[in-house]
């Protein structure tokens, strides 16, 4: 069983606004379920909201989501209690705040561009074919980083080649596929960098420019504040050299 929290649109498509935001245990069947596998589904699911609620947490309670390949066909006899949930092949037990299951059957549920993640969860790919349409999934998603995609298709390719599932030619195409993916990925990178760079510096200039500019409106201010003081000096010294002009002239009247 794995748990994950935050995972993207990309991951659940059409189940996005449910599952982005929340807690979410997966598991994995190849076979067909039994009803004892969903009792021990239905427990799982309690003991983490149990969790959940004596870890004080709130918001949604977390989800279980079963990826089964085949047809459930023993469950959906259950018809009270597994509904249909979302496109065709998709069911839900349980309300969707309070620690909901949603079971998933791949070979059931059609194919579109976002249901490609959820039709791909189920099983490891079976020959050639299956394992080329995963690695351009994996390197078409932008949700994904690209440290992401290469730990990914690694995996991939290594169960591929363990296996005996891919051929030494198919092998081949794929490592030249993957080489012309990182060296188009670098090439983007160094160009969203360079960009980055230019507006950055772009935006750098267009600072210090405006802060040139208001330094020098600044002394502009500062001169014409100083050629106010000094017109106002002049007009000081001209008011005190009349007053001494008006002081000499009554000394004199008064030496007479």
């Amino acid at each position: 069983m794995a748990i994950t929290k935050g995972a993207g649109p990309a991951l659940w498509g059409p189940l996005a606004l449910y599952l982005s935001n929340r807690m979410v245990a997966i598991e994995h069947s190849s076979d067909s379920l039994s009803f004892r596998d969903f009792a021990g589904f239905r427990i799982r699911i309690a003991r983490a909201s149990s969790r959940y609620i004596r870890a004080g947490q709130e918001g949604l309670h977390p989800a279980l989501v079963v990826f089964c390949h085949r047809y459930p066909s023993t469950l959906l006899k259950l018809k009270e209690v597994l509904e249909p949930f979302g496109p065709w092949g998709i069911w839900r037990f349980g309300p969707l705040e309070m620690g909901p299951i949603i079971l998933i059957s791949t070979s059931t549920l059609k194919y579109t561009p976002r249901n490609a993640w959820l039709k791909h969860m189920a099983r490891i790919p079976s020959n050639g074919e299956d394992f080329m349409d995963f690695v351009e999934l994996i390197l078409s998603e932008n949700a994904l980083s690209l440290e992401a995609k290469g730990v990914l298709m690694e995996e991939i390719m290594s169960i591929g080649r363990q296996e005996g599932r891919i051929s030494d030619e198919r092998m081949e195409a794929f490592g030249k596929k993957v080489d012309e993916w990182i060296q188009r990925e670098t090439e983007a990178i160094r160009r969203e960098e360079r960009l980055k760079f230019d507006n950055e510096t772009r935006e750098l200039v267009r600072a210090l420019q405006a802060e040139n500019a208001a330094l020098r409106a600044e002394n502009a201010a500062l001169r014409a504040e100083n050629e106010a003081l000094k017109a106002e000096v002049a007009a000081l010294k001209a008011e005190v050299a009349a007053l001494r002009a008006k002081v000499a002239e009554l000394q004199a009247r008064l030496g007479e």
